[in-house]
């Protein structure tokens, strides 16, 4: 879900309203909540998404933490109305490599029943009784 939220929003068909001044407030006291704090956030997302995406040298564990946290921002920002546009729940990418596999080994299958057939007739002949 992670990578299909992050290539959707590389790709700017997703847009993120949780750092447009004026608009996000704390939930407990109703306070906007200031620029400079919204612009915080933003780079703090920018820095995990570069992780997430494996810039750099990182270590998978920073990897998987980057992933787990953007993850809980994705449950925030849907919760709260702050993301426009939509992403894909489903890895279209793990599904076409699996549909991929599949269709080799039913094709394998079919030359295999092809071949089977061949030999088939050879033995009984073309006109079977």
């Amino acid at each position: 879900m992670v990578s299909s939220f992050c290539k959707t929003y590389l790709s700017g068909k997703l847009k993120i309203n949780s750092w447009t001044p004026g608009l996000v407030a704390n939930m407990a006291t109703g306070v906007k909540i200031p620029r400079e704090e919204l612009v915080q956030g933003k780079k703090e997302f920018l820095t995990e998404l570069a992780i997430a995406c494996g810039i750099g040298t990182q270590t998978q564990e920073k990897i998987d933490a980057a992933v787990e946290k953007i993850f809980i921002w994705l449950l925030i920002w849907r919760s709260n109305g702050f993301l426009e546009g939509e992403f894909s729940t489903i890895d279209r990418e793990a599904r076409l490599k699996s549909l991929e596999v599949r269709f080799d080994s039913l094709e394998k299958l079919m030359l295999q029943l092809i071949e089977e057939v061949q030999m088939l007739s050879h033995v009984r002949g073309p006109n079977p009784p």
